[in-house]
């Protein structure tokens, strides 16, 4: 019925080639829970990347690795490939670079669909034989359709899984696998012949059974239906080919550059058979065009036009395919709530991504039926992300002017304008950045205008604001410490390294580095704002911030007897390590430790530690602990004898608990980002792996609870924290 025997680059849908029929993918399919990222790059073990990839949402501004084009490689066969990414590969991951491989997934839901009684097939053969599962796991797999984003159906693989294909049975019911199975398994795979493997699909006593040939040799059957789920027939398959890491996390031990052998499936053909009536589309593929955020109308071909005169119905579906495509829901239908069907109409408005909305429209009327869709694609026009911009006077200024501009998976060849800004900006179109030093032109406005690749345009007025530093009440407060990563004129750095952060404390003591890490100042790392990133330094001392002199009024404030105290502390975790994020400690000679800081978990509870001996702990704790990538507001106020702790949030989480300690000695010194432990301190936090984004610390007198809340209130506000 149909098939191929050759592949080119102008099969495949590329930024550039809107009306391909194959599909490189990084996302296929919804899990059960609304995961993060659609079924595929955020869930298999490898990221999926391919000749025309620019990083995941366009990480490498719309410029192609070249390392990228050995994933596909096109030489008249497919090859789908495996191998251990490169450093530079995995900055263009975002948030998936803990992956540790690139894969490369075919998707032919736009090329091919059959339905039951059918048999699809590929001639295939692996160049580098078979690794273990977790190392190279290429697969064959045969997914049912409608909806393809619902992750419901069946499944049929061929999986490696060496030195041979395994045949597995997945059924799904609503994202969830609700049965699997292992029917067989083949002859050990061919490095040097291709070798035919067929799924076929048909009824067996009137059982629809799944079956699995290698070269015409029975593997494996199983019935379709199993466990809690039963098979639809009315609904058709279709292919993927994919070359991928099965496990997450898992490195392989050699392929470590470009171009290297690698996990390699080659596919010299595939065909499909069924028992009814193959449909080919009477009418052209379509490339509709709509602006974003805007109502849409678009009137299609009757059934009957696009698949013949005996065609009433068929079925219009969404694939999911990139991260930064429009309309990506956490859904299971046939087309998300914002594009609707309506007869032969479809409408809507799409307001959450620009860029292209991927959909097939398919006809398998009767058993054994098969067709090649008609390719719709919906262009969502671009949009300008940001609706005004700050500077301040005399601080350097750096404005993103080519993510401004936000073209979805339509970026390539993006083209960018702007006009109104100030003398003071120097406009970089080619790298896409404003930059200058501000001079204080008040408020004005600026144009940004931007194009995306099939050739849709926006303009937008945007608002450029000179930033007025607002007042909060606890900036005239009294005590020993105020430091705030905000304020970059109080940060002083050598080298790229901040050496001392000045105590906005008037006549009071700075603070500086002491110990080997590394303590860096990140610009807009949090609500725009800059802050001190403290990094994990496992084979040296830690790094800390403490007073610049011995004995400051900020030690002394907890020398000797028990004494009131407000400490506020504003950071973010950035991994599952940070322990002593602040406070006041000394290492005396009998390995005992004084400490008085405040421990953060990330699975257990968090707490104050108020002790003068390792043995003697003295935590008060709350919570279940403390997330990593999440910013805290947290509050400690200490009567001397009392804790009450607010932990991002107006409501206290700690209410006026006893906590007492004996005298505490004359050593005692404040530190950031670690402390001063002894030999038999809480090992689950070494002082070496503190990690954290440390944005502001107040230490001050007691104040009262409407005043601490206010405060909380105000960080909250400064550094964009919702408070629970």
């Amino acid at each position: 019925m149909d098939g191929a025997d050759s592949f080119s680059a102008s099969d495949f849908l590329t930024p550039t080639n809107h009306l391909g029929r194959y599909m490189t993918t990084r996302a296929y399919g919804n899990q059960s829970g609304a995961p993060k990222y659609l079924r595929g790059a955020g869930s298999l073990g490898g990221y999926e990347a391919d000749p025309w990839h620019t990083g995941i949402k366009d990480s490498n501004r719309g410029v192609v690795p070249a390392s990228f084009a050995d994933m596909i490689q096109l030489g008249g066969s497919l090859k789908t490939k495996a191998r251990r990414a490169t450093s530079a590969e995995k900055l263009l991951m975002g948030d998936l670079a803990g992956k540790n491989n690139l894969s490369s997934m075919v998707h032919m839901s736009r090329r091919n669909m059959m339905r039951a009684p059918c048999m699809l097939e590929m001639s295939l053969r692996f160049p580098y034989s078979l690794g273990s599962w977790d190392t190279n796991h290429p697969t064959f797999w045969l997914m049912q359709d409608q909806p393809a984003s619902g992750f419901d159906g069946l499944e049929l693989d061929c999986e490696g899984f060496a030195p041979a294909f395994q045949f597995n049975v997945n059924r799904w019911v609503n994202g969830s696998q609700v049965q699997n199975g292992n029917p067989g398994n083949t002859q050990t795979v061919s490095q040097t012949d291709y070798r035919t493997y067929s799924f076929e699909v048909k009824q067996n006593a009137g059982v629809w059974t799944a079956y699995l040939y290698e070269e015409g040799v029975l593997v494996g059957s199983t019935p379709c239906s199993g466990g809690s789920f039963t098979f639809d027939p009315t609904r058709p398959f279709y292919i993927m080919i994919t070359s991928h890491i099965l496990q997450s996390g898992i490195t392989q031990s050699v392929w470590d550059a470009a171009g290297d052998a690698g996990a390699t499936i080659d596919c010299d053909w595939w065909r499909a058979w069924g028992s009814g009536t193959f449909r080919k589309p009477l009418k052209p593929d379509v490339l509709l065009k709509a602006d974003f955020n805007t109502a849409f109308s678009f009137d299609l071909d009757t059934p009957q036009a696009v698949f013949g005169s005996d065609v009433s119905s068929d079925v219009i579906a969404m694939i999911p395919n990139e991260d930064n495509s429009p309309a990506q829901p956490w859904v299971r239908a046939l087309l998300p709530a914002a594009i609707v069907r309506s007869g032969n109409n479809i409408s809507g408005t799409v307001s959450d991504q620009p860029g292209r909305f991927i959909s097939s429209r398919s006809a398998t009327p009767s058993a054994g039926d098969g067709c090649i869709p008609q390719a719709i694609t919906l262009c969502i026009g671009p949009r300008v992300v940001p609706t005004q911009i700050q500077y301040t006077v005399g601080q350097a200024f750096t404005f993103d002017l080519y993510q401004a501009v936000d073209c979805g998976d339509l970026h390539m060849g993006k083209i960018i304008s702007t006009s109104g800004w100030p003398a003071w900006a120097t406009v970089d179109i080619a790298n896409g950045l404003v930059t200058g030093m501000p001079t204080d032109t008040g408020n004005t406005t600026v144009t940004i205008s931007g194009t995306n690749a099939v050739g849709q345009s926006v303009t937008a007025s945007v608002a450029l604001q000179k930033y007025v530093a607002p007042t909060y009440d606890y900036m005239s407060w009294d005590g020993p410490l105020w430091i705030d990563a905000s304020d970059t004129a109080t940060i002083t750095q050598s080298g790229g390294v901040v050496t001392g952060v000045a105590n906005k404390r008037s006549g009071s003591v700075d603070m500086v580095k002491a110990g080997a890490a590394n303590i860096t100042l990140v610009a807009n790392a949090q609500n725009g704002k800059s802050v001190l990133r403290f990094a994990a330094n496992t084979a040296g001392s830690p790094a800390r911030l403490q007073p610049a002199s011995a004995n400051s009024p900020i030690d002394t404030m907890q020398q000797g007897n028990d004494k009131p105290y407000v400490k506020i502390s504003v950071y973010k975790p950035t991994d599952g390590n940070t322990g002593f994020i602040d406070g006041w400690s000394d290492t005396v000679p009998s390995a005992d430790c004084q400490q008085i800081a405040l421990i953060r978990r990330s699975a257990s509870a968090s707490s104050i530690r108020r002790s003068t001996t390792t043995s003697v702990t003295n935590d008060v704790s709350w919570g279940s602990g403390q997330a990593t990538g999440v910013l805290f507001i947290v509050v400690e106020s200490h009567t001397g004898t009392t804790l009450t702790v607010f932990d991002s949030s107006l409501t206290k989480v700690v209410n006026n608990v006893a906590q007492d300690a004996n005298t505490f000695n004359s050593e005692l010194t404040y530190y950031i980002g670690a402390a001063e432990t002894g030999g038999a301190t809480d090992p689950t936090f070494a002082p070496t792996v503190c990690a954290m984004d440390y944005c502001e610390n107040i230490l001050t007198s007691a104040k009262t609870d409407a005043e601490l809340q206010q405060c909380i209130s105000d960080l909250a506000t400064k550094w964009g924290k919702t408070l629970t």
